[in-house]
């Protein structure tokens, strides 16, 4: 403020110009005038004020609001989907399937695809099926254990175990009171 009072008094500075293309960085053309021989809505006449201006900045776009994780969804849901849609326009219902969408709108088909994307299945589930899948295979598929700490321990101790148990027995027999 007080730069601009001091600006303002001088008789020298209501005179001067100020060449705004100058200041926003516009090209500059080489002639001898200088600043002087631009066009003359880019110049203003100066009012006190000598400081430059920064520009407006750049609109930024703003950042896409999201949740942080993803919707899930579950068979049922996908499955109540498919019945409702298929209750709408045929009227019609194929219990228990999922995968036929046959003369369904494009929208719809569209609408499955992303529901598959966020389908969830929980863990327990996965488990439950492998379980299932290796109960019915029993002596074909081979399941995959990973090795670990605890797994090895596992191992060494499986074929002495009745002796460790019967060693356990003992001692809590040895520890009890006896009745005399």
């Amino acid at each position: 403020m007080a730069r601009q009072l001091a600006y303002a008094g001088s008789e020298e500075a209501k005179d001067e110009e100020i060449d705004i293309g100058a200041l926003a960085g516009e090209d500059f053309n080489g002639d001898a005038e200088g600043p002087a021989r631009r066009a003359p809505e880019l110049r203003q006449v100066n009012s006190g004020d000598r400081t430059p201006r920064a520009g407006s900045p750049m609109p930024q776009e703003p950042p896409k609001r999201s949740l942080p994780w993803k919707s899930k969804v579950s068979k049922q849901e996908i499955e109540a989907f498919l019945q409702q849609e298929r209750q709408k326009f045929f009227s019609y219902q194929l219990p228990g399937d999922v995968d036929t969408m046959f003369a369904l709108p494009i929208p719809i088909h569209r609408s499955v695809e992303t529901l598959r994307k966020h389908l969830y299945t929980s863990i327990g589930e996965l488990q439950a099926s492998q379980d299932e899948d290796y109960n019915r295979y029993l002596f074909s598929r081979k399941e995959e254990i990973e090795m670990n700490s605890v797994e090895e321990l596992y191992r060494l101790l499986l074929p002495n175990l009745c002796q460790y148990v019967v060693a356990l027995l003992k001692v809590l027999l040895a520890a009890a009171p006896s009745n005399k």
